[in-house]
């Protein structure tokens, strides 16, 4: 296992950086439009596809056919892997991938974005419209991801997180709103955005030693957790 700063470093660096503007550089009215019309941000599709297979450099070398065929055996998450299997069949009878570029994670994970078979079949687009759907390609990768992003809750317009100091004010109207459920999604951003700006006192409350900062992340955030959780 790695340690945060060492998992950090190895994929926040100059050389990740440069690498994702040239995919940028080279595809930008194809990526620009997609994000446009998905209303996803670009940079977030790049930092996922740099997190996810290094730009398309590192998609996986496994048959994921048979990735599948024996993690389903596995009785810890055998329903999961089955489902899985029996989905990526349907969509090869189907015609919607092609059996040949089936080689990706040994999870099963496939393409620029390191979808599942399920994730396949309810958001990846025939963005080229060629009859098929290549999840290795530009086109369709990026607009399958922004669909996929797009359909289970990202707001270009909604904040990620913010941070907050952790005035003993903060801490007690921020959770107590939260765990009583008395603060609306809407409300929320603008809530921690007026504690991040107080950050050492409210009403004569000193910022608690114990927590000097903590962040309140939105759906926004949580949306493009739970893809990576999934």
């Amino acid at each position: 296992y790695e340690d945060t700063k060492t998992y950090i470093s190895k994929r926040d660096n100059n050389k990740k950086v440069n690498s994702g503007l040239k995919i940028y550089n080279i595809n930008k009215t194809k990526i620009d439009k997609i994000t446009q019309e998905f209303s996803v941000d670009k940079e977030l599709l790049l930092s996922l596809m740099g997190i996810e297979t290094n730009f398309g450099n590192y998609l996986g070398k496994m048959d994921i056919i048979s990735s599948l065929a024996t993690l389903s055996f596995d009785k810890r998450r055998s329903e999961f892997f089955t489902s899985e299997l029996i989905t990526l069949l349907h969509l090869i009878d189907q015609n919607v991938v092609d059996p040949d570029t089936l080689y990706g994670s040994w999870a099963g994970a496939f393409g620029n974005f390191q979808f599942m078979p399920t994730t396949i079949k309810q958001y990846a687009l025939d963005y080229d419209k060629n009859n098929q759907i290549n999840l290795k390609s530009i086109e369709d990768s990026f607009a399958s991801a922004a669909n996929y992003i797009s359909s289970i809750g990202w707001k270009n317009e909604n904040p990620c997180f913010n941070q907050c100091f952790a005035s003993t004010w903060c801490c007690r109207r921020i959770f107590l709103l939260l765990f009583t459920e008395r603060v609306t999604n809407q409300e929320l951003p603008k809530l921690a955005q007026n504690a991040a700006k107080r950050p050492h006192q409210q009403n004569g409350a000193l910022r608690a030693p114990f927590l000097p900062a903590f962040f309140v992340i939105f759906g926004k955030y949580l949306a493009e957790f739970s893809k990576n959780v999934a």
